[in-house]
């Protein structure tokens, strides 16, 4: 008797945990074995590998059991691999047309050309009338986060550049006047100053502060 309650006490509890995990699962994420499915076939249906098949879901073999539930995606990396396209929007710039504009005024002061305004607004002609609203030019906004991204990575990577600069390493033959000339705007008391040197004498080797 002991026995059966226990059997019906796993039961339970693993039919509590299975419920539990299929509240959030996907059905499009998972796959029921038919009647003659292999590994093989079910991974062909769903453009999958069979390697996958068997990691996604522990199998130690290739049996698999008729109406088992088969993971048919990665859903742990699922989330990890989703890449959202930077949000771009493209806005008119528009001016106002004012007394003794023309469009030859109006381009020259926006560093347009005439035939873009009068494509941009729909012009067959060159008359305008004071106070229109004309488009002067179109520009391209990129969501912000990628612009400081992508700021942020140029900025580091003038600063990698900048560091690389700051020191020489003397080889032979060199001497301050030479160091010197390599580096425009630094002078020989510069490169003195800077290294704590009194004489001119150097040493191949010796690392160098180009910048103070």
């Amino acid at each position: 008797m002991k026995k059966l309650v226990k059997s019906e006490n796993i039961a339970a509890t693993e039919k509590s945990k299975k419920e539990a995990v299929e509240n959030t699962e996907k059905p499009e994420d998972f796959y029921i074995v038919e009647q003659g499915d292999n590994l093989s076939t079910i991974a062909k249906k769903h453009n999958i590998t069979i390697d996958e098949l068997k990691k996604w879901n522990n199998l130690q073999d290739n049996t698999i059991q008729l109406e088992s539930k088969l993971k048919i995606a990665d859903i742990t990396n699922k989330d990890d691999k989703t890449q959202v396209a930077p949000k771009t929007e493209i806005r008119n710039i528009e001016y106002t047309v004012q007394a003794g504009d023309n469009l030859g005024s109006i381009a020259r002061k926006n560093n347009v050309a005439v035939s873009d305004i009068k494509l941009w607004n729909e012009l067959s002609d060159d008359n305008i009338q004071l106070g229109d609203k004309l488009i002067v030019a179109k520009k391209l906004i990129v969501d912000n986060s990628q612009t400081i991204a992508e700021k942020s990575s140029k900025k580091e990577k003038h600063s990698k550049v900048d560091r690389e600069d700051d020191h020489y390493y003397v080889k032979k033959g060199d001497s301050l006047f030479s160091i010197a000339k390599k580096y425009p705007g630094v002078s020989v008391s510069d490169i003195k100053k800077w290294n704590g040197i009194n004489g001119n004498s150097l040493k191949p080797g010796m690392k160098l502060k180009i910048n103070g």
